[in-house]
């Protein structure tokens, strides 16, 4: 028996040539796709992908800076910062690098050294965006925090409890900070009344 003419192998031939025919760039780096996996929660799984693609294409920027990033968002920040130190050594005036270190030393509790990258950046392309959130971000880090709170709740015995909370944070050196706080709670029972300093 004779096969006939199936349309349905047809389309499937064609979808599969017009696949393989989409230029890898339209269908994602091999760094943003390794970057898509880290933002949805799996920095092991990615940072697997960019070692073994950063292997076969070891001067590869792209591949060299989404393996910085990931390694800074994974915690790993000596390692990040080794990354993108080689990446500057290479590209000086990368700013997508030097706003990454920016990143680093800000998580490291290094904000004179973040905003130096910050502003190093704005230098070479005072319209990035990722430069202007880092100095803005390095800026109010390095000021004096303080936070305020108050609430108030009753309980079944018809008691009113009122509280409230002060915090103060306070830069002493690079990445050390000074935190003082106390809490009050004032409440219709007397003996429930508290005062706690820390």
């Amino acid at each position: 028996m004779a096969q006939g003419f199936r349309p349905g192998a047809v389309l499937r031939c064609t979808l599969l040539l017009l696949g393989l025919s989409t230029p890898l760039a339209a269908q994602g780096s091999p760094a943003d796709k390794a970057l898509e996996v880290a933002r949805s929660g799996k920095a092991d799984s990615a940072l697997s992908l960019l070692v073994k693609a950063r292997a076969a294409d070891p001067e590869n920027l792209d591949l060299q800076l989404a393996h910085a990033r990931v390694l800074g968002w994974a915690g790993r920040r000596g390692e990040a910062e080794s990354v993108y130190d080689s990446v500057l050594a290479r590209s000086p005036a990368n700013v997508d690098a030097v706003v990454g270190l920016g990143y680093v030393y800000h998580w490291q509790g290094r904000e004179g050294a973040a905003m130096r990258q910050a502003e190093t950046a704005l230098a070479l392309d005072s319209a990035n965006a990722d430069a202007q959130a880092l100095r803005r971000v390095a800026h109010s880090a390095g000021r004096v925090s303080m936070q305020s709170s108050a609430d108030w709740s009753n309980d079944s015995d018809h008691n009113t409890g009122f509280w409230q909370t002060h915090s103060v944070s306070v830069p002493l050196i690079e990445g050390l900070r000074i935190l003082a706080a106390a809490a009050v709670l004032e409440a219709s029972d007397p003996l429930r009344d508290a005062w706690r300093y820390g």
